[in-house]
């Protein structure tokens, strides 16, 4: 790749990287701050940070081997053999390149020349002691008053914030891209887990359960004040149910989720009766994405349903009812749920839920077909897509919440 006069930046990155690998830095930082970074140069010290982490983890060996070839020789003046040497190393070196080990620092000394070596050294130096930025102990003011939404912008976050979590993050950040995140919509800036890291290790835990939870709402189109901040107290108890929520390690994963579930029903019980129905709705679509309606509704309901579908529909529509999910199912054709007695949605529902978390025991089956016969208004939530909350009578929409 050829070198601008200035350094290397972030489109002259991408602009060598194949399409696999843009989509997967577009995601792990984001699409608006990849678009608002195309101009920003990238040095040694920036592609060793947090912020170029989700970049270098998408980029091959053989593709990363000439983008870091070009930072040093941005930096440290290296000869055209020197590059090629580098070249050489550095596609035979396992990717990710950074932040760079001292394996593969004393791999690339070894291609340069006494001077080059010495030049890069300090580079290399200066990049390992540089402080590591350090999150404040606590915030001086509270993020509680932040309006989250498609309009607020990175300043208006660090104007909720103390002078060292804005130091912390404008130091895990570096300049160029804390500039970028100041006039950027916080929401499509910090949209995947990998990009708002930084953010969040440099944040004092009230403030990083308050920012999460408002991410939630947000991301699930907003519950009452009084909600979030029910939820927030609650996070104050629980903060690592809040990072999970969010989608961000916490060591290890498995373990923290597994702790973490008991006080769901603790924030669960923050919401609204509606605010606990929509929540419902959205759920029953990330179940059903996993459902098929040939094994969990025609392979599970009694024989007179299935027959009576079958004689509804006409054998393109049947097809079409096959290859889609239980949801789709009842969108085929009305006769769908016309046919469909009591015992069917009870008997769909263990087998939905034995699909989605897997085999279930006798004793389980058994506790799931009792509660699926005594709460008939949750198991029609199978025909989620005909469920209209504002057309249902209060007591209902109680049970089903």
């Amino acid at each position: 790749m050829e070198i601008a006069a200035d350094g290397v930046t972030v489109g002259e990155i991408l602009s060598v990287l194949n399409e696999a690998e843009v989509d997967c830095v577009r995601q792990g930082i984001g699409p608006g701050v990849v678009d608002a970074a195309q101009n920003v140069p990238v040095t040694v010290g920036v592609a060793s940070g947090p912020i170029a982490a989700p970049i270098f983890s998408c980029v091959s060996a053989e593709n990363a081997a000439p983008i870091v070839t070009a930072l040093l020789v941005a930096e440290v003046d290296l000869s055209a053999e020197t590059a090629d040497c580098l070249v050489g190393v550095l596609a035979a070196t396992p990717a990710p390149h950074f932040p760079v080990t001292p394996e593969a620092a004393g791999a690339m000394l070894a291609c340069m020349t006494e001077d080059e070596a010495g030049r890069a050294a300090a580079v290399f130096g200066i990049a390992e002691e540089e402080p590591a930025a350090e999150p404040a102990a606590e915030p001086a003011g509270s993020l509680r008053d932040l309006v989250l939404d498609t309009s607020t912008t990175g300043q208006d976050l660090m104007d909720g914030i103390s002078e060292a979590e804005s130091d912390c993050v404008r130091a895990a950040l570096g300049a160029q891209f804390y500039q970028i995140l100041l006039t950027t919509p916080i929401l499509l800036a910090t949209s995947q887990p990998g990009a708002a890291a930084p953010l969040f290790e440099c944040l004092a835990v009230e403030n990083v359960v308050t920012l999460g939870v408002k991410f939630l709402a947000a991301q699930t189109g907003g519950w009452s004040a009084e909600s979030v901040g029910c939820m927030i107290d609650v996070g104050l108890e629980h903060p690592n149910t809040i990072l999970i929520g969010m989608g961000m390690s916490t060591g290890d994963d498995a373990g923290a989720a597994a702790a973490a579930q008991p006080y769901f029903l603790d924030f669960y019980a923050c919401w609204t009766v509606q605010e606990k129905i929509d929540y419902l709705l959205d759920f029953q679509e990330v179940i059903d994405a996993l459902t098929t309606a040939e094994h969990d509704l025609i392979g599970a309901i009694p024989e007179a349903d299935v027959a009576c579908i079958r004689d509804a529909l006409s054998d393109a529509e049947y097809d079409t009812l096959l290859a889609g999910t239980v949801h789709e199912a009842f969108d085929v054709s009305d006769a769908v749920a016309g046919c469909m007695s009591d015992e069917a949605y009870v008997r769909s529902f263990v087998s939905i839920t034995e699909t989605t978390t897997g085999p279930l025991s006798e004793e389980t089956t058994s506790c799931l077909t009792e509660f699926a016969r005594e709460h008939p208004h949750y198991t029609a939530l199978l025909n989620a897509h005909a469920y209209d909350p504002a057309a249902t009578d209060p007591a209902e929409l109680a049970e089903v919440a």
